[in-house]
């Protein structure tokens, strides 16, 4: 089980994040919403996610500046962000904060769900072989 908490300020964006995760990656959990950056924080605190997915700009605190507090707290909690500003910077200050990986929207669901993928399988122990 990989535990995923959808950070937006957008429902219809969680909404469609969850749905998505429900019908094609049901070893996906949604664990926890957040409406800006500051609840994410509180949130990845309290329930120690596997990854959070971030939007970028968003109210009250940012997802930069989100992830940075995030990763400050709990360095194994990987932090995926998107936006839709095409800014190269954004993306720069994204990795620079501590993000596993940058998106821009539209995105594709199966390209985030494979990164997710990717991000947990390195967190696996290997398996010893007998």
């Amino acid at each position: 089980m990989v535990n995923v908490i959808l950070a937006d300020d957008y429902p219809l964006i969680r909404t469609i994040l969850k749905e998505f995760f429900k019908l094609n990656y049901p070893e996906f959990k949604v664990i926890g919403e957040a409406l800006n950056g500051q609840e994410a924080v509180e949130l990845a605190r309290r329930l120690s996610p596997d990854i959070v997915i971030m939007d970028i700009k968003m109210p009250v605190m940012d997802g930069i500046k989100a992830t940075e507090l995030i990763k400050a707290h709990n360095p194994d909690i990987d932090v995926i962000c998107y936006t839709g500003y095409r800014h190269d910077l954004l993306e720069q200050k994204a990795i620079q904060a501590g993000a596993s990986a940058f998106f821009l929207k539209p995105f594709d669901l199966q390209v985030i769900a494979r990164k997710i993928l990717q991000i947990n399988e390195k967190k696996l122990p290997l398996r010893q072989v007998n």
